[in-house]
């Protein structure tokens, strides 16, 4: 079994080839320059699940039926506590990955790209690449070239901004403000969970994974979708057999939170494979 430090490594590497984080500075396609909408200054009337407003909701659920494409920056700190624990020794690791990311999804044409910047904590190592979906392919090209194409169903389909909102509008919600803005809060699923946070973990097919937290916000302002802040705890926990150590496991305990600022709405952007 690999030690402690290569796990670490394989963590950043996970991350970077997830097609969730892509490199900001990569040479690709930009889109038009959108304004950011402030979601400041607001006054809110608080209202609980069963006096929720309902006209406001449904408002927001009819503004998403109306989007076909959409920009957006998304900003993500991850913290890991990584231990190894076996019969013949025990170790202890912390990391932080900061994720900055810009894309593009186009839902008409199920195309998309995404770039973005990776840099783990405290050894500041930085990953970038650029994701582009293209007439059912994914392509991941780094500095290096391009690593990866796939005819695989991209997870980005159904682990975007609009696609969540779209899915828990649906559903009763835990709370929700309503004034100049509207909020509105879940819980989020435990498989939505480990969905957003496992790209940038190291797992495998016998890796147990426990869901301890799990909140997604999600703020309509003007009558559209302006931003959404995610926020998980997770432990995984993935047992080992090394001819060394002996039998034991690696636990990774994972606090993440997002936010994800939509750019734009209906501009659509032409959009290339990587040469």
């Amino acid at each position: 079994m690999k030690r402690l430090g290569i796990i670490l490594v394989i963590i950043l590497l996970t991350a970077s080839l997830s097609g969730c984080i892509g490199n900001s500075h990569e040479e690709t396609q930009t889109p038009p320059s959108p304004s950011t909408t402030s979601t400041t200054g607001a006054s809110h009337t608080s209202t609980s699940s069963t006096e929720r407003p309902i006209n406001d909701i449904e408002g927001a659920k009819s503004s998403l039926e109306s989007v076909k494409q959409f920009t957006y920056e998304l900003k993500t700190a991850l913290s890991m506590n990584i231990s190894l624990q076996t019969s013949g020794i025990s170790q202890n690791s912390s990391i932080k990955l900061i994720v900055l990311e810009k894309g593009y999804l186009d839902f008409e044409s199920k195309e998309a790209w995404i770039n973005t910047t990776t840099v783990s904590l405290p050894d500041n190592v930085s990953v970038s690449l650029t994701q582009v979906v293209k007439g059912g392919k994914t392509y991941i090209k780094t500095n290096l070239g391009i690593l990866n194409v796939s005819n695989e169903e991209n997870p980005v389909w159904e682990y975007n901004a609009v696609s969540l909102a779209r899915k828990y509008l649906q559903q009763v919600p835990l709370e929700s403000e309503s004034g100049e803005e509207l909020k509105i809060t879940y819980i989020l699923d435990r498989e939505d969970v480990k969905g957003l946070a496992t790209p940038y973990i190291a797992i495998d097919n016998g890796t147990g994974i426990e869901v301890k937290k799990g909140r997604i916000t999600f703020f309509f302002r003007d009558g559209s979708l302006s931003e959404v802040e995610i926020e998980y705890i997770l432990v995984t926990r993935t047992p080992i057999e090394d001819p060394v150590l002996g039998s034991g496991e690696i636990i990774q305990e994972v606090e993440g939170r997002s936010t994800i600022k939509i750019t734009s709405f209906n501009k659509k952007v032409e959009v290339s494979p990587p040469t």
